[in-house]
């Protein structure tokens, strides 16, 4: 027998966000929901190094289809609606995460991809997230009318 090693896979969980990053992997793959395009997106903001994900997509290619708008976000102006889907054209593109929490059937939390977009998209943020980055306090309340005598 020969000895060899097989290093133990860290999952960590990270914090809901977006994320930047580049797409490292795609192939095919049968599954519960018949066949899937599985992406690999390597994380490059995140604050764990050689941070990944993985995102699945139905492979139907329209229009209306996840696959389409994300080949959309990782293309740009390179994207041409009338051609088909080709993996390679993807990879090494870079494009923005839209990173959620989801709870497994087993109990335990994970991240999924909730949707991508361009790189050099304007993000969707929370008013919370712009308020702090200017530094604006939450507004007081006005004060109370005055109330006249008649």
């Amino acid at each position: 027998m020969n000895d060899f090693t097989i290093p133990k896979k860290q999952y960590v969980l990270l914090e809901e966000g977006q994320y930047l990053a580049e797409v490292t992997d795609l192939e095919q793959s049968e599954g519960e929901y018949g066949t899937q395009v599985k992406i690999t997106f390597n994380l490059l903001d995140a604050e764990e190094e050689n941070a990944s994900l993985i995102g699945w997509c139905s492979a139907n290619y329209s229009p209306k289809s996840k696959l389409f708008a994300w080949t959309k976000a990782a293309l740009g102006q390179k994207f041409n609606p009338d051609e088909d889907f080709q993996a390679s054209k993807l990879k090494g593109k870079q494009v923005h995460l839209q990173v959620s929490r989801r709870m497994g059937a087993n109990g335990t939390e994970y991240n999924k991809v909730e949707a991508v977009f361009s790189h050099r998209q304007a993000l969707p943020r929370k008013a919370e997230e712009i308020n702090a980055e200017i530094g604006f306090d939450e507004v007081e309340e006005p004060p109370a009318p005055p109330v006249w005598d008649e």
